[in-house]
């Protein structure tokens, strides 16, 4: 019997093999397409209760970026912002910031601005590098409008355009002038708008730049 176990023994280690892979598989893949699912159809609770078991079988950023979409939906605010804030600790690009966006996004639902200032004022003054801290910049010019503090987003959009003939790669000029203007219009500067309006309109590109200043939106990150 001995003799035989061993002659099988291979096609055993193959089947096994199999198993472990298909094994993987569902642990890394199946998981996010349930929890998503979940999500689709409002299923908000057991949505969690995936996320929960998941991220302690198979550490991810998406798990506390899923649950922390479903906290929000069920009114846990608060345990939506720790999740959101662990998922953009965890993820490993510094250019997708989704997460962090939505932690902003429920403070500004939440209307605790002062907080989500600090988010910004942390991330700018921790910036690894200079196109990161003018992306963050932006990110926070837009929000002061939103929250109507407008001089203050007035500073910064000057601030930005002067740095925008050396940062290409986040300021967009021709987009700033036209932010500017938006916010010249709501300190009834309607000259100085005016004037931003033509200088944006000036520019040679080829995609338009007259979309309103965005407000803080609640995303879900799908590519799983």
């Amino acid at each position: 019997m001995s003799g035989n176990f061993f002659k099988f023994h291979p096609i055993f280690a193959q089947i096994l093999v199999i198993i472990v892979i298909m094994v993987i598989g569902i642990i890394i893949y199946s998981p996010f397409d349930k929890i998503l699912n979940a999500i689709e159809n409002q299923n908000y609770e057991k949505a969690i209760n995936i996320a929960n078991i998941g991220s302690k079988i198979y550490p991810s950023s998406k798990w506390y970026s899923f649950r922390g979409y479903a906290k929000f939906q069920t009114g846990d605010f608060q345990g939506a912002i720790q999740d959101y804030d662990k998922a953009y600790k965890l993820e490993t690009d510094d250019y997708k910031i989704i997460n962090f966006d939505n932690k902003i996004f429920i403070k500004y639902y939440m209307k605790d601005y002062k907080s989500a200032l600090n988010d910004f004022d942390y991330e700018i003054n921790n910036a690894k590098d200079e196109f990161i801290k003018d992306s963050f910049l932006w990110d926070k010019a837009q929000f002061l409008y939103n929250i109507e503090e407008y001089e203050k987003a007035l500073d910064i959009y000057n601030d930005l355009l002067i740095k925008s003939d050396e940062d290409k790669i986040y300021l967009l000029k021709a987009r700033l002038y036209f932010e500017r203007a938006q916010v010249y219009k709501r300190l009834n500067k309607e000259d100085l708008a005016k004037k931003d309006l033509e200088q944006s309109r000036s520019s040679n590109v080829e995609e338009t730049f007259e979309n309103p200043i965005p407000v803080p939106t609640l995303l879900i990150d799908d590519e799983n």
